[in-house]
């Protein structure tokens, strides 16, 4: 989680967080979001066919990275991809 560093400002913060998120792929250069490069934690627990609260300890864990919007998650596609492979049988 990015946090205000001591003696930022809050618009540099902002154009930090936003620097990462153009990085990572969830926003374009014009900062509005990318074309649906994400998913919410619902669509997630819906699409593995599990309880959205096996998808919240997953990200508590630190087993799936994800983005915290107000008091919504963000898990990107990247990351899930990661996170399936990671935990798949041998």
């Amino acid at each position: 989680m990015m946090k205000l560093q001591k003696g930022e400002s809050a618009n540099d913060f902002s154009k930090r967080v936003i620097d990462e998120l153009k990085r990572k792929g969830v926003v374009n250069e014009g900062g509005r979001l990318a074309e649906k490069s994400f998913y919410t934690a619902q669509e997630l627990a819906d699409k593995l066919r599990v309880n959205i609260m096996t998808i919240y300890r997953y990200i508590k864990a630190g087993k799936l990275r994800a983005y915290k919007f107000g008091k919504e998650f963000r898990i990107d596609k990247r990351d899930f991809g990661i996170f399936l492979s990671k935990t798949k049988t041998k």
